[in-house]
Order: C-alpha cells, then sequence, then structure tokens
C-alpha cells in the first residue's frame, strides 16, 4: 500500500466514526426524539473545543453478538474540551442492547 493510499484509507476510517451509527441509525433515533452520542458531546462543551482521543479504537466486546459487528460505527467516545471554559473529559459508549434497535 503506497503512502497515499494509507493516507487515504485513514481519511475513509475518520469519516466513518464521524457518521457514528449511519444514517439510517440517526434518522431513527431522531424520530425517538433521541440525540447520538456524538450530538450529545457536542451539546455538552463550548462549541468547538471538543477533542475525541482515540476515534480510531474498535470494541472488543464479545457478548450479544457483537463480536460479529467489528466496525468503528459500535464503540466508545472519549474526549476532552472546555464546558463554560473549564477543562473537562467525558466518556460515552454505545450500548450493546441499543445496536439492533
Amino acid at each position: 500500500m503506497t503512502r497515499e493510499q494509507k493516507i487515504e484509507e485513514l481519511r475513509r476510517r475518520q469519516a466513518e466514526a464521524e457518521v457514528g451509527g449511519g444514517e439510517e441509525r440517526r434518522a431513527r433515533q431522531h424520530a425517538d426524539g433521541k440525540l447520538s452520542a456524538r450530538e450529545r458531546i457536542l451539546l455538552l462543551f463550548d462549541e468547538g473545543s471538543f477533542e475525541e482521543i482515540d476515534k480510531l479504537v474498535e470494541h472488543d466486546c464479545q457478548e450479544f453478538g457483537m463480536d460479529e459487528q467489528r466496525n468503528l460505527r459500535r464503540r466508545s467516545g472519549i474526549g476532552y474540551g472546555r464546558i463554560n471554559g473549564r477543562l473537562t473529559y467525558a466518556f460515552a459508549q454505545t450500548s450493546p442492547y441499543s445496536e439492533g434497535r
């Protein structure tokens, strides 16, 4: 794999991680009056201050059939930013019970 191909793969994986569970899942959540974990975190932090850590980390859950779902959309999110100007850290994790919905 060339350097350019590696960079393109990294960009693809980052874009996939940004989407969360995908547009269909996001639409279902919105129809139920819910926001995605990323949307909730971005509302919590001061605008533009949130920095996600390990965005490309995949889960290692073996229960609930999750071992067959190895992708970036089903993972935890960890990061830091500012809330009312104060440095704050946050963690959000997708529940394995909500994945099939």
